[in-house]
């Protein structure tokens, strides 16, 4: 599976060290896919 756009991707490590940055923004998505 190819992404889109995958800078937008980060690890949890990463997450939980730029926490403090009033810049970060978190976006969390649920999907469920049919098939």
């Amino acid at each position: 599976m190819s992404w889109t756009n995958p800078q937008y991707l980060v690890e949890t490590d990463w997450l939980a060290a730029h926490l403090e940055d009033p810049t970060l923004r978190v976006l969390e998505c649920t999907v469920i896919l049919d098939t």
